[in-house]
């Protein structure tokens, strides 16, 4: 019973944890350059990334909804 318990356990985690995914993209400027080192945020989540040299950024781990970036 105990290794049921376990497994079960170990599912439930697994499963949690798979419900969130990844937020990616690129920033530009007006005239389509890359806006390079920009800060965003999801708003209300206190969730954040930097962009890197190419303006691109990655936020991990975000559950599924809808999100407003701000600067």
């Amino acid at each position: 019973m105990r290794n049921y318990t376990t497994l079960a356990l170990l599912f439930i985690s697994c499963v949690s944890y798979s419900q969130t995914g990844t937020l990616s993209g690129r920033i530009t400027t007006s005239d389509g350059e890359p806006a390079p080192f920009v800060h965003l945020m999801l708003k209300g989540t206190g969730k954040g990334a930097g962009a890197n040299e190419n303006g691109f950024y990655m936020l991990k781990n975000i559950k599924e909804g809808t999100y407003t970036l701000i600067t």
